[in-house]
């Protein structure tokens, strides 16, 4: 992941490494709307009501399979420029720091974690009822978790016990909120493209419940 070359950049070649760091980017923004599409259609299926919401289902479906064509596109082309051999390449050229100085992978962890402990709270300081804020807050925790797992074994079991389930629980808060703000601002989008006047009653309710769900 970009967390496990971030924590590991002073140990790699920096063109190898954000050359892959690019690729995993654009992978990620490649892949935002189908995930968007896959909460939604697995939210709408989940509810009490869902047979009511099917012809919507299907329409979402549809969306999806055309949402996997850039995902599909860039996994070609990923093999064709041999991304996994590149991803070999840079781990056979890990190498000490360059500073030379000797160093514990404690040392190592506490700086690394510090970053992205910093940036969690300071996104934190933001204000909570923007729904902006809330997301780039959702975006740290989810950083923070990954450098816990990365740099978690220097520490004591503290950290694995009490302070990442906590992270863990914050994160699946921030996640109900984004889930609902996607979808909002999705559906909110489709509205005005509807022709099916059935799908258009069930994309205004639908709107009424992610509002109430996203307060």
């Amino acid at each position: 992941s970009n967390s496990a070359l971030n924590g590991s950049c002073a140990l790699l070649p920096r063109r190898r490494a954000d050359w892959i760091e690019k690729q995993l980017r654009w992978l990620g923004r490649a892949a935002g709307e189908a995930r968007d599409l896959d909460v939604m259609i697995e939210r709408l299926n989940d509810r009490a009501d869902a047979d009511r919401f099917q012809p919507l289902v299907e329409r979402l479906r549809t969306r999806r399979a055309v949402a996997q064509q850039p995902i599909v596109a860039l996994y070609r082309k990923l093999r064709k420029r041999n991304f996994p051999r590149r991803v070999k390449r840079l781990l056979a050229k890990i190498h000490a720091p360059r500073h030379g100085r000797e160093a514990t992978f404690l040392a190592w962890a506490r700086l690394g974690l510090s970053r992205n402990v910093e940036a969690f709270f300071a996104a934190g300081a933001d204000d909570m009822n923007d729904i902006a804020a809330l997301h780039q807050f959702r975006i740290e925790g989810k950083q923070l978790r990954y450098a816990m797992e990365y740099f978690g074994a220097a520490f004591g079991p503290e950290v694995r016990e009490q302070l990442y389930p906590e992270i863990e629980r914050v994160q699946g808060l921030l996640g109900m909120v984004n889930d609902h703000a996607s979808a909002l601002e999705y559906v909110e989008a489709r509205r005005a493209d509807g022709d099916d006047e059935d799908v258009a009653v069930l994309l205004e309710s639908l709107i009424v419940d992610e509002r109430a769900g996203l307060d």
